[in-house]
């Protein structure tokens, strides 16, 4: 614990009176003293429908009661250092760090505590601040009132996780002791438990005869008084899709199909249906589902970009993930492409993490001249190329800065990749080049400075039929006949570009005096970009 979490400990179980507790949490004592006179009529009572069949009651408290509630979570969560094994409602764990600890078991056991805040008794939280905290028992009291409803601890309420953690720290230090024993791993999120193992579950965790949680398991819920929902008691092999919290286990993290075969038929809806149509068949089918009342308000941008975004974080540790093709990546790209009310969009750099990498290492030169043999209205030429960052410096050709006979204003241009609006303009204070390879290095004054690495230079040579993307200026140029449309128009393109490879020397090569000398200089004519080649020609 540090020193500011020892202050607030210090802080908070020095409460002595109902006025100072009010000051703690930012109210009076009048409105704590009402509160814990009535506490039903400060909570509103709904059904939320369960996966499996039936409901759950959810108390959620009122505004006013409400950020009480979270005055007290905020507080508990800062003082009490949260098991090991837990990882519902802590910071940095959740459903994905619950279930990345029993990836590629052999066998994984799971079961659910059965209506596990119902059997979390108000005598209980007392007791936490009464002996665990050494409140006093005037304070203890208000304190109990004011976390639970209905001599009970109410599941919607923002204090329940946090002393449903710490009620449940003496289980998950016997449970995780009895796994330790028996070479297994033990987690729990809220009232969700499981256990695995590379090999098969002993009978000290579960019972093959009776294909039930062992009776060590048993009583050391029951001590706490807890019982197990067998109903909901599952034995998974490797060969059957293991699952825990919702997040399949086999192999890598995963989602399932169903899930995001249903996510992708919403967006499908959104995108070629009218968006009126789409909504009102979107919120008949949801509320439905989600046994909501009719009349309830529910934004299906928000929903639907929140199935999205989940499904991410389960997935981003995979490789494809960096790829724009990637499932989660065309679900994201879908939902950019559909027009919802209040604008939501991802964020590009995660929605085409390539577009977004190949786009933003790509710049223009700008290069305004005299041309003497012009008139003098007319003497003012504008010549423009393309520029690629690789590794920290940027790299073009060197004839745009040859051609013309008297440079007045080189400039690079830096380009918004989506909106294709300048984003930010430097000037070019000088530069390195070889002539022979009509390549130059651009140099920038000292006052600009680009935060980006660009592209990495390739560790091997292109080959050939190797997949090519050709990389350039044209969907930001104002220019027609740009020489990246003519390479995509010309169905010769592979014999272009193994032509102007032969040209070159195999690496190192040589340079002038004037540029200093690279290792490799291919990178120049292709780029290496996650597993593909970027071609290059300017």
């Amino acid at each position: 614990m540090n020193a500011e979490s020892k202050k607030i400990r210090s802080q908070f179980t020095q409460l002595f009176n109902v006025d100072e507790l009010a000051s703690f949490v930012g109210t009076n004592a009048q409105t704590i003293q009402t509160i814990t006179n009535k506490t039903t009529s400060y909570y509103k009572s709904f059904e939320l429908k369960k996966r499996s069949g039936g409901s759950r009651t959810i108390l959620a408290p009122k505004q006013q009661l409400l950020s009480i509630q979270k005055k007290i979570a905020t507080t508990l969560e800062k003082i009490y250092p949260v098991s090991i094994y837990s990882h519902g409602f802590i910071y940095k764990k959740g459903i994905k760090t619950n279930a990345e600890e029993h990836l590629r078991s052999t066998e994984l056991l799971n079961f659910d505590i059965d209506n596990f805040f119902d059997n979390i008794p108000e005598y209980r939280i007392f007791g936490i601040f009464r002996y665990y905290f050494n409140m006093n028992n005037y304070i203890s009291g208000i304190l109990k009132e004011l976390t639970c409803v209905e001599r009970h601890l109410p599941q919607g309420a923002p204090s329940s996780p946090i002393l449903s953690n710490i009620i449940c720290y003496k289980i998950d230090k016997d449970l995780g002791k009895l796994a330790r024993r028996n070479h297994c791993k033990y987690t729990r999120y809220v009232d969700d438990i499981t256990f695995s193992s590379k090999r098969k579950l002993p009978s000290s965790i579960y019972n093959r005869i009776n294909k039930s949680c062992s009776n060590n398991i048993v009583k050391i819920l029951s001590d706490s008084g807890f019982t197990i929902n067998h109903r909901k008691t599952r034995l998974l092999t490797k060969s059957q899709r293991q699952e825990v919290t919702g997040i399949t286990t086999n192999k890598q993290l995963n989602v399932s199909k169903t899930y995001i075969r249903s996510t992708r038929a919403m967006l499908y809806n959104f995108k070629n249906s009218k968006y009126q149509v789409a909504n009102a068949k979107f919120k008949k089918y949801y509320k439905a589902k989600q046994n909501l009342n009719p009349n309830s308000e529910i934004l299906p941008e928000e929903i639907i970009k929140g199935r999205i975004s989940y499904i991410y974080q389960i997935r981003k540790s995979r490789k494809e993930q960096s790829l724009d093709n990637s499932v989660t990546h065309k679900l994201m790209q879908s939902f950019n492409m559909v027009y919802w009310p209040k604008g939501s969009k991802f964020d590009q750099k995660i929605a085409n993490p390539e577009k977004f990498k190949l786009y933003n290492s790509i710049f223009e030169i700008e290069v305004k001249a005299k041309d003497e043999d012009l008139c003098e209205k007319d003497n003012i030429m504008t010549y423009t190329a393309t520029a690629f960052l690789c590794e920290g410096k940027i790299y073009s050709c060197f004839h745009i800065f040859k051609k013309p006979k008297q440079i007045i204003e080189p400039k690079l241009k830096e380009y918004d990749c989506y909106t294709k609006k300048i984003r930010a303009t430097y000037e070019i204070a000088s530069i390195d080049f070889d002539q022979n390879f009509d390549v130059s290095i651009i140099h920038l004054n000292n006052t600009c400075k680009i935060k980006k690495s660009g592209f990495k230079s390739p560790k091997k040579d292109a080959t050939e039929n190797e997949q090519l993307i050709l990389a350039g200026f044209p969907e930001f140029s104002h220019h027609q006949g740009n020489t990246l449309n003519l390479y995509k128009k010309n169905t010769q393109i592979e014999d272009i570009y193994k032509e102007n490879i032969t040209k070159l020397n195999k690496p190192p090569y040589s340079f002038s005096n004037k540029m200093k000398a690279e290792k490799n200089l291919l990178f120049f004519q292709y780029f290496s970009l996650f597993n593909k080649i970027i071609a290059v020609f300017v």
